[in-house]
Formats: C-alpha cells, sequence, structure tokens
C-alpha cells in the first residue's frame, strides 16, 4: 500500500486551512482560544473536524491581536507559538471522514 504525505503542515479550524509558518508569535501577542485539533494524521486524505497534519491532538488554536483570525491564527508548536496563515477553505472538512 503507498502512502502520500502532505507538502507542509496544517490545521484546519471551523473549515477553514490554515499553514503552519515558522514565525514565532509572543505569548503576549495571544488572544483568545479558539479551537484545538481534534483529529491527527499524517496520511493524507479527507478528513472532518479541527484536523492536523503535523500537531497532536489538543493542540490549542488562538487568535493574534491585531491580526483578524480570518487571515491567521497561532498555534503551539515545538514549545512556542507559531503563525498558521490561511490558506482557503478545506474541502475534506465538508465530507464524511472515512477513517473510523
Amino acid at each position: 500500500m503507498i502512502h502520500v504525505s502532505w507538502t507542509y503542515g496544517f490545521v484546519v479550524n471551523d473549515g477553514k486551512i490554515f499553514g503552519l509558518t515558522d514565525e514565532v508569535v509572543e505569548e503576549s501577542f495571544l488572544g483568545y482560544e479558539i479551537g484545538e485539533v481534534t483529529y491527527y494524521s499524517d496520511i493524507e486524505g479527507s478528513y472532518s473536524g479541527n484536523f492536523s497534519n503535523e500537531l497532536p491532538v489538543g493542540t490549542l488554536y488562538f487568535t493574534i491581536q491585531g491580526i483578524a483570525p480570518e487571515e491567521a491564527i497561532a498555534v503551539k508548536k515545538d514549545g512556542f507559538y507559531v503563525k498558521a496563515t490561511y490558506g482557503g477553505e478545506y474541502s475534506g472538512g465538508r465530507e464524511k471522514s472515512s477513517i473510523q
């Protein structure tokens, strides 16, 4: 069986995909909590919910002060908060997951 992996790390929040960056967000710039990773897989596919291909279940999502959450959010990665930038609607979030 062949497994295909995505080319970049991301999180999905409320049907929107956010690409992970290396840009550190200082904790003092965090806003309020808006969600968390509810499903993880590094195998390419269509998954529902607040999904990530890089961050574990339970990773929290935060707004960033001065930036609209439709543009970017912050997530904790490797002990730091990093910016995740909006990349469009996630079509996999609209379908029922085939993973049980």
